[in-house]
């Protein structure tokens, strides 16, 4: 092509605005074509929503006797579900619609003026019926909807002007008159942008003013269906043979009969496939080249008009095509591919005849003539004139709709009463939703079985509040029939979330399955049914989908957070994976993280990150759920940081959280329980109790029971059972019940608990536990021998009407070697509590070496020779026991004690906080106190300090151990206070009559 045909445009007189037009014409092609792509994520969306699950994970399990106990408390994991959204009309859609077809307007304007007189006029009525339609009287314009009154305003003032251009101003130039015409569009878009009062007033106009310029695409379909096959004829023409020519026809039409396969559904792949708008957007591009040349065009339009009148069709098009894809017009979308398809398809073979028989004989190379001439030219002497080669194209066009049942035309009717139906369908006021429904139902008459139809159907309901059964039904049936041409994958999430929102989890799981069997590679489907699998327990399942969520996410932090959701709810890897996983500038990713954790039952030693939890660590502000969370867990799984403890009592003290105090006390509780500081967790416990006994007894009769109080627990568990708002089943009761009245040695009222758990549980372990307790307590202890060992270790452990002289012959007779230790151990304490501390020294030297114990067994037996060589004073052998074995977390204050025991003559301040740590550990033993007092007195000199404090706490730990008191009692002396003095001596008299008259021996001397 020679340089001046290719830039044609280089002698106009105004061609700076020509390339300007150009390049906005370019520039709504490449929009046209990335709507294409993208347009349905504009209207539908998937929004992001976290979902918090929780459940109970035991913080510990702990052995008493032949019972464990699972301390179970909260946990709470979050994970993002994709939620897809109802249809919603991109208003901005509309907005650049508008803005882009009021300037190709106003250039068309201009041109038609230009126009001969019956042109003009035609063109003239098409800009009328193109104003009526825009139905500007329902923007209400400075509140007046008359129906006539705007619209006859611009039609006189827009087909006025140019009708005085076209009479009159012949001496105005072009870009005056598209000066004009723009001025008035623009006047037109200032009165709608700002005065109009319906709100989105430019969808009314898209909705009712597509028609013409959806006619206008549809003609620009038409005219350039020729081009590509044109521009390629122009491409070989000197080629002898024109092979070139021929191959790439067949090539092309193969093209679009694959095309037409794939849009009638037979056939479904994009495999080497050029799409339809990329066909429509060559043919554009060919066009602006080839088109002037068009006799047709030629006929209309003046030819130094063609240029602007071509640029116009085209962005028209472009921006018509823009708002059908953007607004996923999905009738617009498929009868605009069906026109591209049937017209390039038809101009194709009708332009291969006419090559074929006028054009094969020619040189090309010989005629004096450009290729447009010789192509159009002399058609006399042609054997296929050019105007029957159209006819043809419009034929086989034509013959191709017919053969398609008119579904095209259909299809184009539809999409005008679904842009309608959409402008109601947004509308805030819900009669006009009803003007939406008729307008789908009318394009469901044309086209029954369109997605986007009966999805906007299903989106009229779904804008009602509080849906009826009924309703729901009649819109899961609409999403239904949504499915059945063109499904997309936010409309199998759409029909699964009614499922979810009616908890019927196995109905949604079978549409997210078949979303994903239809989308494979949809990371939003996988990733919702991995968490519906998560929500029925199959963690298996769950994790498999979030692992194919993760190949295909733009977001992998939250596929890797629901991960850690599914390991804080089982942890099912190995334990080192914690190791391997990092925190993340992610809130909900950490939280997560803490509670796979607890989970773990790990310790996580990652830093406090305020900013996820408050604004600075004084903020006692209310707290957010992703807040509270990140707290709870946090706390839970770290027992060092201070910040986030600093936190929480900051929360507990002031007013703004009230309604969240159980939530944090459970989350001091964990805390401190982790830390196994259990002064300041029972602590939580009894205030968690008081605030909901029917939640929070039922912990604090198992915290009790861990910490050795069998017969508080035995008390608290009764306001339990008596409680008929309690959260845990009877048959979860009775057992806590069970074990407490066994743990207090009380067979006889427990026996019948037991047979109560033996046939209401559903867990073996427990009928079976159940079973060797009634054989515990009916035992016959003359037949011991008969006995199974864990029945001979039961009746050590549980009997009181046995003497310390048998259990310690059942005890060597044990086979089993956890039992056997357990067994030395328990039988040692009992001669311990009796002051046979030789006794008990004696009888552990005959435990046989090298026993393969499990390690609570351990801890147990060790923790009594560490008691024995304490009691004994036997210093070394304490050290070696101290130094060389580390007692489990049940004994471990025990530890403590020793080690300050061992380090209170060198390191007194080491000792006391040694002590201290064992009376944290649990302030209920009473062996601690004596030790700690004294060492208190040696330290502070001030009897009144911290000495006396701790003999406080030793009577509010242990109200009915005549220790207690008499160590306040001496504490009460030293500090000459004679009334408290007074009351631990009444006390004393009812706990230890015997020591009484010593005790007030010395009150007497003491005042003197």
């Amino acid at each position: 092509m020679q340089k001046k045909h290719l830039l044609f445009w280089r002698n106009f007189p105004n061609k700076w605005l020509v390339y300007w037009f150009m390049i906005f014409a370019v520039a709504t092609l490449i929009a046209m074509l990335i709507s294409r792509h993208w347009g349905y994520q504009w209207l539908y969306e998937w929004k992001t929503l976290i979902t918090t699950q929780n459940q109970e994970i035991p913080l510990e399990t702990f052995e008493k006797g032949l019972l464990q106990v699972d301390f179970l408390v909260p946990s709470y994991f979050q994970q993002y579900l994709y939620v897809a959204t109802d249809l919603k009309i991109p208003f901005w859609a509309s907005q650049v619609w508008w803005i882009v077809i009021s300037l190709a307007i106003s250039l068309l304007g201009a041109s038609i003026s230009f126009f001969n007189r019956t042109y003009f006029l035609l063109s003239a009525t098409l800009m009328i019926i193109f104003i009526i339609t825009l139905q500007i009287h329902l923007l209400g314009i400075f509140g007046i909807y008359a129906k006539w009154l705007w619209s006859g305003i611009w039609i006189v003032l827009i087909v006025g002007a140019n009708y005085y251009f076209h009479a009159f101003g012949q001496k105005y130039s072009f870009l005056q008159r598209f000066g004009i015409n723009l001025i008035l569009w623009l006047l037109l878009d200032l009165l709608i942008f700002l005065f109009a009062k319906e709100s989105n007033p430019t969808l009314y106009l898209s909705s009712y003013g597509i028609v013409l310029p959806a006619i206008v695409a549809v003609s620009t379909i038409f005219l350039v269906a020729s081009e590509i096959p044109y521009l390629v004829a122009s491409l070989t023409a000197t080629q002898p043979k024109k092979l070139g020519f021929h191959l790439f026809i067949v090539l092309y039409l193969t093209n679009l009969l694959l095309l037409y396969l794939r849009n009638s559904k037979q056939y479904n792949t994009n495999f080497l496939l050029i799409d339809d708008f990329y066909i429509l957007a060559i043919s554009q591009i060919a066009g602006f080249w080839g088109v002037r040349y068009n006799p047709l065009f030629q006929t209309i339009v003046p030819e130094r008009m063609r240029i602007w009148v071509y640029l116009a069709m085209v962005i028209i098009t472009n921006i018509t095509l823009f708002y059908f894809n953007t607004t996923a017009n999905e009738d617009a979308i498929a009868a605009s591919e069906d026109f591209i398809t049937y017209s390039h398809a038809g101009f194709a073979v009708a332009l291969w005849v006419y090559v074929t028989f006028n054009l094969q004989k020619i040189n090309f190379q010989e005629a004096n003539q450009n290729f447009s001439q010789i192509f159009y030219g002399n058609q006399e002497a042609k054997p296929i004139p050019w105007y029957l080669t159209r006819g043809l194209g419009f034929l086989l066009m034509g013959l191709l709709i017919y053969k398609e049942n008119a579904i095209a035309l259909n299809q184009a009717i539809a999409a005008y009463f679904s842009g309608v139906g959409d402008l109601y369908l947004e509308s805030p006021r819900e009669t006009e939703h009803l003007l939406a429904n008729d307008s789908y139902e009318t394009a469901l008459s044309r086209d029954p079985v369109s997605h986007r139809l009966w999805l906007a159907k299903a989106s009229i309901i779904g804008k009602k509040e509080n849906l009826s059964e009924e309703q729901t039904e009649k819109r899961v049936k609409a999403l239904k029939q949504a499915l059945l041409r063109d499904p997309q994958a936010f409309t199998y999430a759409i029909i699964a979330q009614e499922y979810i929102d009616k908890n019927q989890i196995p109905q949604a799981i079978a549409y997210y399955l078949q979303g994903v069997q239809k989308f494979p590679q949809n990371a939003f489907l996988y990733n919702n049914l991995g968490v519906m699998y998560s929500l029925e327990n199959k963690i298996d399942s769950a994790y498999f989908y979030l692992k194919k969520a993760q190949n295909y996410t733009k977001n992998p932090l939250e596929i890797q957070t629901n991960v850690l959701g599914l390991l804080a709810r089982k942890p099912f890897l190995p334990q080192d994976t914690l190791g391997k996983i990092s925190p993340q500038n992610d809130a909900t990713f950490n939280s997560n993280l803490f509670a796979t954790f607890n989970a773990y039952q790990k310790m996580a030693n990652f830093p406090f990150n305020v900013s996820f939890a408050r604004k600075n660590l004084d903020d006692t502000t209310l707290l957010n759920k992703n807040q509270a969370i990140y707290l709870y867990n946090f706390l839970s799984a770290n027992a060092q940081d201070t910040n986030a403890l600093h936190v929480i009592n900051r929360l507990l003290n002031s007013n703004q959280n009230i309604s969240l105090n159980d939530f944090l006390l459970q989350a001091k509780l964990n805390h401190f329980y982790k830390k196994n500081h259990h002064q300041q967790a029972v602590e939580a416990s009894r205030f968690l109790a008081y605030i909901s006994a029917s939640d929070y007894q039922y912990n604090l009769v198992k915290h009790l029971l861990r910490l050795g109080q069998p017969w508080q627990a035995v008390q608290a568990v009764e306001k339990l059972q008596k409680n008929e708002f309690a959260s845990q089943s009877k048959s979860e009761i009775n057992y806590l019940w069970a074990v407490a009245l066994s743990e207090d040695k009380n067979l006889e009222e427990c026996v019948g608990l037991w047979q109560l758990v033996a046939l209401d549980s559903l867990k073996p372990q427990r009928k079976k536990i159940a079973e060797t307790m009634f054989k515990i307590h009916y035992a016959e202890k003359n037949k011991w021998q008969e006995y199974s060992d864990s029945v001979r270790y039961g009746m050590i452990y549980y009997r009181n009407d046995l003497d310390n002289q048998l259990k310690m012959q059942m005890a060597e007779s044990i086979q089993n070697e956890t039992l056997k230790a357990k067994a030395f151990a328990e039988t040692a304490n009992l001669l311990l509590k009796e002051g046979k501390i030789a006794e008990a020294d004696n009888f552990l030297q005959k435990i046989p070496n090298n026993l393969s114990i499990s390690p609570n067994a351990q801890s147990e037996l060790i923790w009594v020779k560490m008691k024995v060589a304490f009691y004994k004073n036997d210093l070394s052998t304490l050290k070696n026991l101290v130094e060389n074995y580390k007692l489990n977390a049940l004994y471990e204050p025990y530890q403590k004690f020793f080690r300050g025991v061992l380090a209170e003559k060198n390191q007194p301040d080491n000792a006391y906080k040694l002590y201290q740590e064992a009376i944290w550990g649990n302030p209920f033993e009473i062996m601690f106190y004596p030790n700690i007092i004294a060492l208190s007195n040696e330290l502070d000199k001030n009897p009144q300090g911290k000495a006396y404090d701790w003999a406080v706490q030793a009577t509010r730990f242990n109200e009915l151990h005549p220790l207690a008191w008499k160590l306040y009692f001496e504490q009460c002396l030293k500090a000459e206070f004679w009334e408290y003095a007074q009351e631990a001596l009444s006390k004393i008299e009812s706990l230890a009559p015997q020591d009484f008259p010593r005790y007030k021996t010395m009150l007497t001397e003491k005042k003197r």
